[in-house]
């Protein structure tokens, strides 16, 4: 196994300290190798439920399509939706932005 020198904030240490300390675990490398294990785990966990999260999105929209609720293209309506948004964005703020068009 290779090693690798870290540098870890005293918060951290005492930390690793402290579950090495438990009995948990049998010294400092353990720690870390499991927190990088669970780190990646709650990653790829992470992606899958946005993935998820996009498919019903995206599911919404077809759905959409499909049962006929749906605008056509027009470059006015997105721009005055653009500039709805950034109202609500901004509100509360002393300016808005330019209103420049965003759809040509």
């Amino acid at each position: 196994m290779q090693t690798m020198n870290v540098s870890l904030t005293p918060a951290l240490i005492k930390i690793v300290q402290k579950k090495v300390k438990s009995g948990l675990y049998g010294n400092a490398s353990e720690v870390i190798r499991e927190a990088i294990r669970q780190m990646e785990t709650n990653a790829e966990a992470t992606y899958q439920l946005k993935l998820e999260k996009l498919k019903k999105a995206l599911q919404l929209g077809i759905d959409d399509i499909k049962a006929g609720r749906t605008v056509p293209y027009d470059k006015g309506f997105m721009n005055r939706s653009v500039a709805r948004a950034r109202k609500r964005v901004n509100k509360g703020k002393k300016s808005v932005s330019n209103g420049e068009q965003v759809f040509a």
